[in-house]
């Protein structure tokens, strides 16, 4: 079974030194790119060698087809569940007082938050005092799920056993999100 020799690595720069000694310690041998822009990623994507896998974690970069074709697999953690596809789905989650609240790792598509679902992890919506709890909640249960399924992501050309979550519901826009805050402000 193929391991890859590149891992990109699409995340905020606070987050970057965490995964790659995560990522460092299943495959040391591997050269390890941490990236928080598409212009970044065109750089590396087309100048290192095969086989490649690229986790995008909490970013919100759209990745082009053509990227995406030069990976040997591509993964997106998603801060919402299936049933929540789109931009920002915590803070429609919190404004709209969602009672269920998960977050999801999936295989990414050219299509926003719509490739093959790897996993899903339950949030806890109790006790909560703030978004910014929510958030953090959100935050360390996506990175525990990404612990969780690193191994089986780094298992290149092995078949998945499908997930029986699939995404629903109306993809959020950043326009959604833009009115949703001026409604919220303007209470």
């Amino acid at each position: 079974m193929a391991k890859p020799r590149t891992v990109i690595l699409m995340m905020h720069p606070a987050e970057a030194d965490f995964f790659l000694d995560l990522v460092a310690s299943h495959l040391p041998h591997a050269d390890i790119f941490s990236l928080s822009s598409l212009n970044h990623l065109e750089d590396v994507s087309f100048s290192s060698e095969e086989p490649r896998l690229l986790l995008s974690f909490l970013n919100p970069v759209i990745v082009p087809q053509t990227m995406l074709d030069c990976m040997a697999a591509a993964y997106n953690l998603h801060p919402g569940p299936p049933d929540r596809p789109g931009f920002r789905p915590m803070e429609f989650a919190w404004y709209e007082g969602a009672q269920d609240y998960a977050v999801t790792l999936h295989e990414m598509t050219a299509k926003v938050d719509d490739g093959p679902i790897l996993a899903v992890r339950p949030v806890s919506m109790d006790n909560l005092a703030s978004l910014d709890d929510f958030e953090q909640r959100c935050y360390v249960q996506s990175v525990e799920l990404v612990k969780d399924n690193l191994a089986t992501m780094l298992k290149l050309g092995k078949k998945r056993s499908p997930s029986d979550h699939h995404w629903s519901g109306q993809k959020t826009t950043k326009r959604q999100y833009d009115q949703m805050l001026t409604a919220h402000n303007a209470d």
